[in-house]
């Protein structure tokens, strides 16, 4: 059975985490489209009067009303109808795959525009694998100034790496959006899952991961290490099978607790985790050793140990000044360990040593 062609309607519709529906059906925008994307957006409950008809506007655009700011939504490469609108200069045009859809997915606002004289004193990257404390470390830094790290390589990227024939999406432009995008004072953070970026690398040109190697080689990279990989695939197994995987606050915990009642993790998935785990671990290591990178190492048990100690001399390595009253504040995560965890983890030592 052949594979059934995949349009842009379908990833619009397929792009939750955009919140693309909430987006364009909030602002007071025009929505130039044909009519497969007209379609969606009357199923998406949009009034007519948001709705533009792209074949008026390529038949002869000077005699159609439009908003100040319209988004042109088509199958068609977008690009064919803001040729036609280039005389208009009283309205401004974003292409919906071209420009608003990698600009959300770079974490930026719909309208964003780079800024000229952009000062950048810092650049760095957290690398590792999942449940490594990353998030915690990346809360973390941001509040001693380091930045915002943000894992920016995320599913959504690797939807309009795959799809590029349909999505056109230019990863190289993308990605100097994301650096200049998320420079904070002078101080641009990513944070990259191993995981994440070996999906991606299958849908990369050799040029694109050239880029991401590139960058990588020329930053430091604080590089969070779990060597306790039993808990590791405990940790992943629950957070999948709760589907909680951060506690942002103390009062999380207690609805945490009972989701937690009676499960035990699944084991045979667990199993699958840790030797996945264990492969990524070593195939990251090798990476950042090809590169030469400049690794700043967090040991994951001197995280969960004394967390405040362990990320303030990470900042200090990147040459950051650590303020006077961080070691005294509450941390910005709360751990998700229980005994549920550790009973899965000590049935992975015993089956798998």
């Amino acid at each position: 059975m052949s594979k059934q062609k995949v349009t842009r309607v379908d990833l619009a519709k397929s792009l939750s985490e955009l919140k693309l529906r909430d987006i364009l059906g909030n602002q007071p925008w025009g929505l130039v489209c044909d009519d497969p994307f007209r379609a969606l957006f009357k199923e998406w409950g949009f009034p007519d009067s948001k709705l533009i008809s792209a074949d008026d506007v390529n038949e002869d655009p000077d005699d159609v009303p439009l908003p100040k700011v319209i988004v042109i939504c088509t199958e068609k490469p977008e690009r064919l109808t803001q040729l036609q609108l280039r005389e208009r200069d009283d309205i401004q045009t974003l292409g919906l795959f071209s420009q608003l859809i990698p600009r959300l997915a770079a974490g930026l606002p719909p309208r964003w525009k780079p800024r000229a004289g952009l000062n950048v004193k810092l650049e760095y990257a957290i690398v590792c694998l999942p449940r490594s404390g990353s998030t915690l470390v990346a809360r973390e830094l941001k509040e001693i100034g380091a930045g915002n790290p943000t894992e920016h390589l995320r599913g959504t990227v690797q939807v309009l790496l795959r799809e590029r024939a349909i999505t056109r999406f230019e990863f190289s432009r993308w990605w100097t959006m994301v650096r200049s995008g998320h420079n904070v004072n002078g101080i641009f953070a990513t944070k990259i899952i191993f995981d994440f970026l070996k999906m991606s690398e299958q849908f990369m040109t050799p040029k694109e991961l050239d880029e991401v190697h590139d960058f990588l080689k020329s930053v430091p990279i604080i590089y969070i290490e779990r060597l306790d990989k039993f808990g590791q695939a405990a940790s992943d197994a629950i957070a999948r099978q709760t589907g909680v995987w951060h506690l942002w606050s103390k009062d999380m915990k207690d609805h945490y607790d009972e989701k937690l009642e009676g499960l035990d993790g699944n084991f045979q998935d667990a199993i699958s985790t840790y030797q996945k785990f264990r492969r990524h671990e070593s195939e990251l290591r090798k990476l950042l050793d090809s590169l030469g990178s400049r690794v700043i190492r967090i040991d994951y048990q001197d995280l969960m140990d004394q967390p405040k100690v362990a990320i303030a001399r990470a900042a200090e390595e990147l040459g950051l000044e650590i303020p006077k009253d961080y070691l005294s504040t509450p941390l910005t995560l709360q751990p998700t360990t229980s005994d549920v965890h550790r009973r899965l983890r000590d049935r992975l030592e015993e089956e798998l040593r």
